[in-house]
């Protein structure tokens, strides 16, 4: 089932459930209770899967946090060697 969205399986049961009430379909008992397991099994799969992007999302948002404040402490201690140095040359000129 690779490949197939939420949308398109839920058209293709509802159109399954739509052939059965009609009467076109004489599918039996077990077959149709192993498809409704089996769309109750994908909407939980579809759910999880929902909640893993929501994750990945969130992990994503964190690290470019986590990056933003690295490159600011990696400038701040740049500017801050470039004041050390400033201040040691005139010192060490002067001796």
């Amino acid at each position: 089932m690779q490949g197939i969205r939420s949308t398109e399986v839920k058209i293709l049961l509802e159109s399954l459930n739509i052939l059965r009430q009609a009467g076109m379909l004489n599918l039996p008992e077990d077959q149709f209770e192993t498809v409704i397991k089996t769309e109750n099994e994908l909407k939980e799969i579809y759910a999880n899967y929902k909640i893993s992007l929501q994750q990945v999302s969130e992990n994503i948002r964190q690290f470019e946090n986590h990056k933003l404040s690295i490159r600011r402490l990696m400038r701040i201690n740049r500017h801050h060697l470039k004041d050390l140095k400033n201040k040691q040359s005139p010192a060490a000129s002067a001796q």
